[in-house]
C-alpha cells in the first residue's frame, strides 16, 4: 500500500516536470525621440522693374558720397586775373601782383599806385595812390584837381565827371583826413560809390577811390 502511494506521487511529479512551461514575453518599448526638423527657407522671387533697381543703386551711391555744396559767386572772384586785364587796358606796362594784399602795384616814378578789381558777391573796383607832398589838406582845390587826374587815369568816369562839375561834398573828419562824396545823376541802382578818401601823414598823402556793384 505504501509502495503504491510512492509510485503514484512519483508519477505526478514526473508529469508535472514534463509539462511545457509558459514562455514569458518581455516587451521593450524603445523611447523614440522626435527631433524638430529645421524649417526650410523658401526663396521667394519678387519681380522688380529695372527702373526701380537702377534708381535704388543711384540713391544708395549718392547717400554714401559726401556732397560738398560750394556757394555760387554772383561775380567773378578771380581778382588777380581781372585786375591784370584791367591794368593792361589802362596801359600800364610795369606792374606786379601782390598776393598778400590782393592788388597790383604799379611803378610810377616816386609814387606808388595800387589797383584791385573783382569779387564774389560784390564787384569791387579800387585804386590807392601814395605820394610825397608837403601840401596840406587845407588846400582842397589843389587836391580836387589831383583827384580828377587820378580818376581819369584809372577810368573812374563818374568820379571824374562829378568832380569836374562840382557835384560833390566834402566831409572833414580831421585836419589829416577828408572824404569827398560825389553826386551822380542817373546812376545805376546797384552801384555804390564809397567816395574819395584823402589821408595825410607828414609828407605822405594817400588818395583812395573805390566803388562796387552789388
Amino acid at each position: 500500500m505504501k509502495t503504491s502511494k510512492i509510485l503514484f506521487l512519483a508519477l505526478i511529479f514526473l508529469y508535472a516536470c514534463n509539462q511545457p512551461q509558459s514562455e514569458k514575453t518581455e516587451v521593450v518599448i524603445a523611447e523614440t525621440k522626435v527631433e524638430p526638423q529645421p524649417q526650410k527657407k523658401e526663396n521667394v522671387s519678387v519681380e522688380v522693374p529695372k527702373d526701380t533697381i537702377i534708381q535704388t543703386k543711384v540713391e544708395t551711391q549718392v547717400s554714401k558720397e559726401k556732397v560738398i555744396v560750394e556757394p555760387d559767386c554772383i561775380f567773378d572772384d578771380d581778382i588777380k586775373g581781372i585786375t591784370t586785364k584791367w591794368v593792361n587796358q589802362l596801359g600800364y606796362k610795369s606792374f606786379q601782383w601782390d598776393s598778400l594784399n590782393y592788388h597790383i602795384a604799379v611803378a610810377r616814378d616816386q609814387d606808388s599806385l595800387f589797383l584791385s578789381q573783382g569779387g564774389c558777391y560784390h564787384f569791387n573796383t579800387s585804386v590807392i595812390l601814395k605820394a610825397t607832398s608837403n601840401i596840406g589838406l587845407d588846400s582842397m582845390d589843389y587836391w580836387i584837381e589831383e583827384c580828377i587826374k587820378l580818376a581819369k587815369e584809372t577810368g573812374f568816369k563818374d568820379y571824374e565827371n562829378s568832380l569836374s562839375d562840382y557835384s560833390y561834398s566834402i566831409e572833414n573828419h580831421s585836419a589829416f583826413q577828408k572824404i569827398i562824396l560825389i553826386n551822380v545823376e542817373n546812376a545805376m541802382e546797384n552801384i555804390v560809390y564809397n567816395g574819395i578818401v584823402l589821408k595825410k601823414d607828414n609828407d605822405i598823402i594817400e588818395i583812395s577811390i573805390s566803388e562796387y556793384i552789388n
